[in-house]
């Protein structure tokens, strides 16, 4: 079973390297080391570098290039990339960050603001709007229902002291109302239903997928990193986490063990192979591990760049 598994991950590595998307990822984190080293000009190269390769670029990416734009000076590719995100849904509250300070007095920045309202109009455009529901919905019941999250909020025409009732079964539902999703709508990239659900459905499938008893959906999600539909550390996150459960070393080494005992071969052969599903190297996010109260191991990841 483990050869078989191999097999099949080897044989969707090898479709997934040198696709659009895997380069455009990791020019985009090579972007987001040279702002971590304070050189803004080249990473706003290796930004715009990405973004030529490919048809949908994300927010987070016009994010960081319009930031790297910003601190070198070039006050008009800070407007023309801020734009960008905003169009496609990023909260404008990113303009009020620090490396945005001097940008805040350009007159380019007057003319963003003045189309704001124009930005959300074009978002709200592009949306599937019904999927977008849906997923929302399903992440209130996971969070707020299952888990007992209160503190996300949702007005859903659900019936909620039914769902309650029947709470055992609500992690089976859910998943599957999301595969009879995905496969009606295609899978819930920032493109389809904006930046902030498909942060949500990525907390689903990474409930999900990861399961022994789902690793059918291994490939579908794979796939999804190849398009750009879904973000390279999530799927790292999930697919490892999915070995771990099935007692199977870690691919990625992405949350999921320390590589305190790992020499420097292995620490290169980590990274090798994380650069072919275009997610950051091991140096740009140190993880930690450490021990609650209650005796449970817990992770914690800190971002460089």
């Amino acid at each position: 079973m483990k050869i078989l598994n191999l097999i099949l991950f080897l044989a969707l590595a090898g479709r997934l390297y040198g696709q659009n998307y895997i380069e455009y990822y990791d020019l985009s984190n090579q972007g987001d080391k040279q702002i971590y080293l304070k050189d803004y000009p080249a990473a706003l190269q290796n930004f715009e570098q990405a973004m030529a390769r490919v048809e949908y670029v994300h927010t987070w990416v016009y994010h960081r290039a319009s930031l790297a734009a910003a601190q070198s000076g070039n006050n008009e590719k800070a407007r023309l990339y801020a734009g960008k995100a905003l169009v496609q849904g990023l909260d404008p509250q990113f303009l009020k960050e620090k490396p945005f300070s001097r940008f805040r007095k350009s007159t380019q920045y007057k003319s963003l603001k003045d189309s704001l309202a124009q930005y959300q109009q074009q978002y709200e455009a592009g949306l599937n709007r019904n999927y977008q529901r849906e997923i929302d919905s399903l992440i209130y019941i996971d969070q707020n229902i299952i888990r007992g999250n209160k503190s996300l909020k949702g007005n859903f025409k659900i019936d909620r002291p039914y769902l309650e009732a029947h709470i055992s079964e609500l992690d089976s539902t859910n998943f599957i109302r999301l595969i009879q999703l995905i496969d009606a709508n295609g899978f819930p990239s920032e493109q389809r239903i904006g930046p902030q659900s498909a942060e949500s459905a990525s907390i689903l499938i990474h409930h999900h997928f990861r399961l022994p008893q789902n690793t059918q959906y291994l490939p579908l999600a794979t796939e999804a990193v190849k398009k750009g539909e879904y973000a390279p550390h999530a799927y790292a996150w999930m697919y490892d986490q999915s070995l771990v459960f099935r007692k199977e070393e870690p691919y990625f080494y992405f949350a999921v063990a320390s590589i305190s005992s790992l020499n420097e071969e292995q620490r290169a052969e980590i990274d090798r192979r994380r650069a072919e599903f275009g997610i950051k190297p091991l140096e740009a996010t140190p993880t930690t591990f450490r021990k609650n109260l209650a005796g449970r191991k817990v992770v914690t990841m800190r971002r460089l760049w």
